[in-house]
Order: C-alpha cells, then sequence, then structure tokens
C-alpha cells in the first residue's frame, strides 16, 4: 500500500460512521476501518473483490501475521482486516457517500473524454487515422 503509484484523488468521511474512511484512485477503492487492526506496512494485502485480483499462480501466500494462509481464506482474511481493497472499477472519477450504506461511484472512460476535446486539443496516435 505504501509504495503505490497513483496518488489518492479523494478521501470520503462516512457521515454517522467516524471508523470508516473511503479512499480512491483511479482504480482502487480503499476503505480504512480504524475500529479493526490495521495490518503491517511491509505485509501483504488482498483485495475482496475476487473477480478483480489478479492470478499469483499459487495456492498459497503468506498473511499480514506470517502464516500461511489458503485461496479460500484470503477473503477472509482481507474482510476482517483495518484495511480492505477493491479493484472493482475502471477509470474512478468521484466516489460519494449518500446514506447509511450506500455510496455512488461516477465512472467516465477515457474515450468520452477524448470525444468531447475540440478537434485541437486532441492527439492523434501512431498507426492509427
Amino acid at each position: 500500500w505504501l509504495s503505490r503509484r497513483n496518488p489518492v484523488t479523494s478521501v470520503v468521511h462516512v457521515a454517522g460512521n467516524d471508523d470508516l474512511i473511503l479512499m480512491h484512485d483511479h482504480n482502487i477503492l480503499a476503505v480504512l476501518d480504524k475500529d479493526k487492526e490495521m495490518p503491517e506496512p511491509s505485509s501483504k494485502l488482498y483485495f475482496t473483490d475476487p473477480r478483480a485480483t489478479p492470478d499469483t499462480g499459487d495456492s498459497r501466500s503468506v498473511s499480514s501475521f506470517g502464516s500461511q494462509m489458503t485461496s479460500g481464506s484470503k477473503l477472509e482474511q482481507s474482510l476482517s482486516a483495518g484495511l480492505r481493497l477493491s479493484r472493482k472499477y475502471d477509470h474512478l472519477v468521484s466516489l460519494h457517500h449518500l446514506d447509511k450504506d450506500e455510496i455512488v461511484a461516477v465512472e467516465v472512460k477515457p474515450s468520452v473524454i477524448e470525444s468531447q476535446l475540440p478537434p485541437s486539443l486532441k492527439q492523434k496516435k501512431y498507426g492509427q487515422s
């Protein structure tokens, strides 16, 4: 988490629950729960969305607490941690908390933004007409 390539673009405080903080960049949504134990800075973090978690090729890995886990317990470990990550979104522009357990996530594809630019700002890519 500390060696991230992209900066956090927004921090959202959840009204009614001072222990939850939502942070996001363009691809990752992070939920910080101050009520739970935080993982060590050098520990491996797991994503809570199993569909978007990249396959590492091995069925076992070392958890935040130094014990080995099987693939089935990775989700349980990530849900019990104080920092939960999800790669559910692509090109996340904005995130807002509405009420209780409702949030609004706004995604915008770069091609939509590019199509709205004036012709003088559009940049042709090599090999395309």
